[in-house]
């Protein structure tokens, strides 16, 4: 069984591994079922544009069909944004 939503969490501040990551979100209080990804922004710049291979399928799905929900910016933070052209800019 799927969910009604995949998200893609960028946290700066994430540490340890997925399932220590992902109960510091309060997922349960969405009104749908959803699957979660927490990411740094450095671990999510690495997925998009690994330094020495092409971009892997999660890269090109999330290039394809990625949509930006809300973005927080602070001084400090590395963050990544979607052009018309499905391609990502660093800000």
């Amino acid at each position: 069984m799927g969910s009604d939503l995949d998200l893609l969490l960028i946290d700066r501040y994430a540490t340890g591994t997925q399932s220590q990551r992902l109960p510091k979100w309060p997922l349960e209080e969405l009104p749908l079922a959803c699957d979660a990804l927490v990411l740094t922004p450095e671990e999510f710049v690495f997925l998009l544009e690994p330094p020495s291979k092409p971009p892997g399928r999660m890269a090109q799905a999330l290039r394809a069909d990625l949509r930006w929900l809300w973005v927080s910016m602070a001084n400090d933070a590395i963050v990544c944004s979607m052009s018309l052209g499905g391609t990502f800019g660093r800000w």
